[in-house]
């Protein structure tokens, strides 16, 4: 696996390990007292990202619909890797995913952090056999479109920052593990909706 392949895969992990860290110092109950309070209910929150990075074949994109109750969230989807070829080959390698997932989350303060794990539609485009060579100066070359469909595991970790009740700004890391092609990404959001 070419370098640059590894690098999103080990920034998803690592803020998969700070992201749970946080989550769980939070839980932490550090108070000495022996009285066990009940638990306070948090208000249910609401959130729309929107973001593009970097991911496993080039580019990587995000668009996520997040609804999170006291320490959980429902998550659903769409996050996309493609190549960036602008004189070729065609055509541009690509995979994406429709996902539902289900996790954990934690808020303190403006900061809001979330894990989940799902299933998603996986979708994949690859270049197959060379079809026909370019001789143009900035002429592509042409392969045959192999396209994939596959029922994939799919991950994501987010932390955010709302400095508005309604606005704020997320690194959302995505992965998906499946049987065609699996990928990572990291990318960074605009959220909107009821934030804290």
């Amino acid at each position: 696996m070419p370098i640059r392949n590894k690098i999103p895969i080990a920034i998803l992990i690592s803020t998969l390990m700070v992201t749970a860290s946080i989550g769980y110092a939070y839980q932490v109950d550090t108070t000495a007292s022996e009285d066990i309070k009940p638990k306070e209910v948090q208000p249910s929150l609401y959130r729309l990202s929107i973001g593009i990075g970097v991911g496993t074949l080039d580019d990587g994109e995000a668009a996520s619909f997040t609804y999170s109750f006291n320490d959980q969230c429902i998550l659903l989807r769409f996050v996309q890797t493609s190549e960036f070829n602008m004189f070729g080959p065609k055509p541009d390698e690509s995979i994406w995913d429709i996902s539902v997932l289900y996790g954990c989350s934690a808020r303190w303060g403006n900061w809001y952090s979330s894990v989940g794990t799902g299933i998603g539609l996986v979708h994949s485009v690859q270049r197959g056999k060379l079809l026909r060579r370019s001789d143009e100066f900035l002429g592509s070359d042409e392969y045959e479109s192999i396209e994939r469909s596959v029922v994939g595991l799919s991950i994501q970790v987010e932390i955010s920052e709302a400095p508005f009740p309604f606005m704020g700004l997320a690194i959302i890391g995505f992965a998906n593990i499946n049987g065609v092609r699996s990928y990572a990404g990291l990318t960074l959001c605009l959220q909107f909706g009821k934030l804290r």
